[in-house]
């Protein structure tokens, strides 16, 4: 594998034995960086936590990290392999946990917060802790979570932070340093390999810029609402309607999408509205529902209401997901998503 100049300067600081702070555009790679750290920690026969911010992702890790060929230290992330090292992964989470003694060990920051404080004597043997989007630092409502961990972290681990999103990260080397009294260094890369386009959508229509949303009316929250005041009923309580957008992701060749709202009420409603639609060939069809069956049957969940409500949009590529569903419901939809057989899914921000 070729490394990108990033990723070899932070694992060169990372072999010296040195913490890192990684800052770098989603899709550029982080990934490899942390999965060095496992690898090196593997070698080494010590062991190393993975914290996530949110359920959906410390599940997709696990499964990831399950996947892994541990044997290959030059093996692509996630890489398909007919002879994986036997290594054990755990997960830890307020849903779920299994194998919570293992040397690669995936948890919420918020379980590792609790570790370090009720449990510390359990962190002795883990020389990494990693903190992926460690950006949550700055989070209004947990922040605190992550501020807890960074100061109480055992002065034995090492500090892996990721980030796709953190402005101030010499700061936080700064204050983290102030703490620790001991050095941390900053990787930081800006180019993105996987442009962001931006798109705005009222009714109808779509516009590319925000001049664009200007020169038909929309110039301010105060003429917005006069506007609205005096828009039809059904346009005032009916907004954005998802069927516009979908079909012209789907006429531009742009799915799978992720439709995020603001509550799990909506995400239902939204999934409701595009009954009408089916993305899937009858061979799709086939697959996802097969798929589906088999998940429903690993995990419980053939004769459970809330499945069996889903269901109907699963055949037709669509599918919600919030925290207000069963903990194994969700991990179903979210490994039916990784299939690329969901097209649409309306989701709050806890899928992100």
């Amino acid at each position: 594998m070729i490394l990108d100049p990033f990723q070899q300067q932070a694992i060169d600081y990372i072999n010296q034995g040195l913490s890192v702070l990684v800052s770098a555009p989603t899709g550029a790679g982080k990934t490899v960086i942390a999965e060095h750290v496992i690898r090196d920690c593997l070698a080494r026969d010590v062991k190393v936590i993975y914290t996530a911010p949110i359920k959906a992702l410390s599940n997709q890790k696990y499964r990831d990290f399950c996947s892994f060929d541990w044997n290959r230290p030059d093996a692509a992330v996630g890489a398909p392999t007919s002879a994986k090292r036997n290594v054990g992964v755990g997960i830890m989470t307020g849903d779920i946990t299994l194998n919570p003694r293992a040397p690669v060990l995936i948890m919420t920051t918020e379980i590792f917060r609790n570790k370090i404080l009720e449990d510390r004597s359990s962190l002795d043997d883990y020389a990494w802790a990693i903190f992926d989007e460690i950006h949550y630092l700055d989070d209004f409502e947990r922040g605190t979570v992550w501020e807890e961990s960074l100061i109480f972290l055992p002065e034995h681990m090492k500090l892996l932070g990721l980030s796709a999103t953190v402005p101030n990260i010499d700061e936080i080397r700064l204050w983290l340093e102030s703490i620790h009294n001991k050095p941390f260094k900053v990787v930081k890369e800006s180019k993105r390999p996987v442009p962001l386009h931006f798109f705005f959508q009222c009714q109808d229509r779509i516009y590319k810029t925000a001049d664009d949303l200007i020169r038909n009316g929309f110039t301010s929250s105060t003429h917005h609402r006069y506007r609205a005041e005096r828009l039809p009923d059904f346009v005032r309580t009916h907004p954005n309607p998802p069927s516009h957008l979908i079909e012209k992701l789907r006429d531009k060749d742009l799915l799978p999408c992720i439709f995020f709202a603001f509550s799990r009420r909506r995400t239902e409603e939204l999934a409701g509205q595009s009954l009408d639609y089916n993305f899937l060939s009858t061979k799709e069809t086939e697959t996802i529902t097969g798929l589906f069956n088999d998940l429903c049957d690993r995990f419980d969940l053939r004769d459970e209401p809330s499945a069996e409500e889903v269901r109907p949009l699963i055949e037709r590529g669509i599918a919600y997901h919030h925290a207000g569903m069963l903990p194994t419901l969700k991990e179903v939809i979210e490994r039916i998503f990784t299939s690329r057989l969901l097209k649409v899914i309306f989701t709050t921000e806890t899928f992100a």
